[in-house]
């Protein structure tokens, strides 16, 4: 039996953005638009 050292890396990382614009006067009502994004993107590597 040969046994080798070995490495191994994983990455794994996920970022999450959130922007919102709101118009109107929210403190005694609802707002009259409100936009919201949100995106989230993903990143995976692994090396053996």
């Amino acid at each position: 039996m040969i046994v080798a050292n070995q490495s191994q890396t994983v990455l794994a990382q996920t970022v999450i953005v959130s922007a919102q614009l709101i118009k109107g006067n929210t403190t005694f009502k609802p707002p009259d638009y409100e936009f919201k994004f949100v995106g989230a993107f993903n990143v995976n590597h692994a090396r053996c």
